[in-house]
C-alpha cells in the first residue's frame, strides 16, 4: 500500500482486535512513506531488504546472546548452581 493509499485507509482495514484510536505508526508503513534525499520513494525490493534485514538480524542477536550466555554458564560451575538454585525456588 503506497502512501497515497494510506491516508485514504477505512476503519475496515483494521484488524478486529485493533481500536479505532491511532497508534503509533507500523514499521512496514513508515517504509512506505520514507522519501530519499533525492526525493524518491522506496523500490518494492529495496522495502523487502529493508524488512529482511530487520526481522534476519533481530534473530540473528537473540541467537548469539543465548549462544554466549550458554557457553559462559558452562565455563562457571560456581554460576550454574546459583542459577539452578534461583530455578528451584
Amino acid at each position: 500500500m503506497r502512501p497515497e493509499k494510506l491516508d485514504k485507509r477505512q476503519d475496515t482495514d483494521r484488524l478486529p482486535n485493533q481500536s479505532a484510536k491511532k497508534g503509533p505508526i507500523a514499521f512496514l508503513d513508515t517504509l512506505l512513506t520514507l522519501q530519499l534525499p533525492n526525493g524518491s520513494m522506496l523500490s518494492d525490493a529495496d522495502i523487502q531488504e529493508e524488512v529482511d534485514t530487520f526481522m534476519f538480524e533481530g534473530h540473528d542477536t537473540t541467537a548469539c546472546a543465548l549462544t554466549w550466555t550458554l557457553f559462559l554458564l558452562g565455563n562457571n560451575s560456581e554460576v550454574i548452581n546459583i542459577a539452578a538454585a534461583f530455578c528451584v525456588h
